[in-house]
């Protein structure tokens, strides 16, 4: 979220999908090989067909819907979250009972890659937020808003907020290839609506964008996914409301190594959902 999620803020809609493997030598030490997510931030989502809504500056924007929301959650206009994309209490399988709970389809998988699902997840759901928001597992399809896919090929993405709902009858809007609790953690923070922390404005990233373009073409990327999906920040004014700074430690942000950067900047797997995480998320939803 911005500032803090640093991007799930905007007022952009987007989905997040194709993978996104980096490169070995671009992986911390003791680190993953690659990233944890294929959630492709901002434009990437249109070459799945997806459509984006128009950043909060585009005059054509829907302000009486951005501003219905922010009275309805109490927050200031610039929230955490894509306004879009961030569920709101009339969403999911109870609306407008003061909890909002999100039904979640598997499309396949075995009794045991489902419980190790349940088991992350719900993580997120400590505190006050767990009397906001409610997952409900194993739920029919066609009730559904979030459907999750299986996979062997170490692909991880999922859309972002409550874009899902308008995708879950037609696709799965959540692949899992790696059942690790934290990729697991990641993905259900794009559910909630975060974005990934490394485009936090204030992050204290200055890129090599030269090694990093060269290692992720061999990935398959284009140099305009790049400045994208990793280069691309978004403005300052959209601070997480929550915690209105960049995150080293949050389950939303890639690993790094140094030699993307050239100020000696690295970041580890993160292996937990951060405080600041949790307060971020929880200001979201906070009435």
């Amino acid at each position: 979220m911005l500032d803090r999620r640093g991007f799930i803020l905007g007022s952009i809609s987007i989905l997040h999908s194709a993978a996104c493997l980096a490169p070995s030598q671009a992986a911390p030490a003791g680190g993953s090989a690659r990233f944890i997510c294929g959630t492709l931030d901002r434009f990437g989502a249109t070459r799945q067909g997806f459509t984006i809504a128009p950043f909060s500056s585009d005059p054509n924007y829907d302000r009486k819907e951005r501003e219905a929301i922010t009275n309805e959650f109490h927050i200031t206009p610039f929230g955490t979250a894509l306004y879009s994309n961030r569920w709101r209490s009339n969403d999911g399988m109870t609306p407008n009972s003061g909890l909002i709970t999100l039904g979640i389809c598997f499309l396949n998988g075995t009794d045991s890659q489902r419980a190790l699902v349940r088991a992350a997840s719900v993580k997120w759901l400590t505190g006050e937020l767990g009397t906001k928001m409610k997952f409900a597992f194993d739920v029919p399809r066609d009730k559904s808003q979030i459907t999750i896919s299986f996979n062997n090929s170490s692909l991880n993405r999922s859309l972002v907020g409550r874009e899902s709902a308008q995708y879950a009858n037609k696709q799965a809007t959540m692949d899992l290839g790696d059942l690790i609790d934290h990729v697991i953690e990641h993905e259900f923070g794009h559910v909630l609506g975060l974005e990934h922390e490394h485009s936090n404005p204030a992050a204290p990233i200055q890129w090599n964008k030269q090694q990093v373009i060269d290692d992720m073409m061999q990935q398959g990327w284009s140099e305009q996914d790049v400045e994208e999906n990793i280069f691309a920040r978004f403005n300052k004014d959209y601070a997480c409301v929550g915690d209105p700074a960049f995150d080293k430690d949050s389950i939303m942000l890639y690993p790094f190594s140094e030699n993307w950067t050239l100020n000696h900047f690295s970041s580890a797997v993160n292996t937990m959902i951060s405080e600041r995480d949790v307060r971020c998320v929880t200001s979201l939803y906070r009435s």
